[in-house]
């Protein structure tokens, strides 16, 4: 990681849930940009999500971020520090367009819960070759969908099978969020974190990988 944040940055850290900012605090210097970005990016859209009294106005929410994202970086707003954040993602714009159109159809009285972990794995799937770990793609998707359905409080994890040996130093974020899924779900746990104990499981995921 940077050893000197900018302080947009840190501002982008600070509004993170407290189980991604420690997550992040695990990445190599090369990754460290892509994960910020794409995890505020995930929490934004889910904030918009569960804020919403009408579904029409969460959705217009919603279309300023995928219109943002589709267009060019030099013609997006300036000031704005999450899509300054994400000009790393150039070239990989699709996946954040269909991480937006993931979370909208979170919205109603049918989300769709897998259609957001898929999205999720797809993002991380684009992430791991920004971190040049391109070779751990598909376990990073795997990973992915692990996380996404533990901490959306699933009672069960769905896709394949994976292990966290499979990911490299550079996905080291991941391996604590899909760590602390794979423990979530042995325990009948909905959510990523419930006690202490599973803090000190993120940080021994964090300095160890395993």
């Amino acid at each position: 990681m940077e050893d000197v944040i900018e302080p947009a940055a840190a501002a982008l850290i600070e509004e993170l849930p407290a189980v991604r900012r420690l997550a992040l605090s695990y990445a190599t210097r090369a990754a460290h940009p892509p994960f910020l970005a794409l995890l505020a990016l995930d929490a934004k859209l889910g904030g918009v999500v569960d804020a919403a009294r009408e579904p029409v106005l969460a959705q217009i929410k919603l279309a300023w971020w995928r219109e943002r994202l589709a267009a060019p970086a030099a013609e997006r707003p300036r000031g704005q520090p999450l899509l300054a954040a994400l000009t790393c993602w150039g070239g990989h714009e699709p996946v954040l367009i269909a991480l937006v159109e993931a979370w909208e159809a979170m919205l109603g009285d049918a989300p769709d819960a897998a259609g957001l972990g898929e999205a999720r794995a797809a993002a991380m799937r684009s992430l791991a070759h920004l971190a040049g770990a391109g070779a751990a793609a598909e376990p990073a998707g795997g990973a992915a969908r692990v996380w996404s359905d533990a901490e959306l409080g699933l009672p069960r994890v769905s896709g394949p099978a994976f292990s966290l040996a499979a990911l490299p130093r550079a996905l080291r974020p991941l391996v604590v969020l899909a760590g602390l899924g794979q423990r979530a779900a042995r325990r009948g746990q909905r959510g990523l974190i419930e006690r202490p104990a599973d803090m000190l499981c993120a940080i021994r995921l964090g300095l160890s990988g395993r």
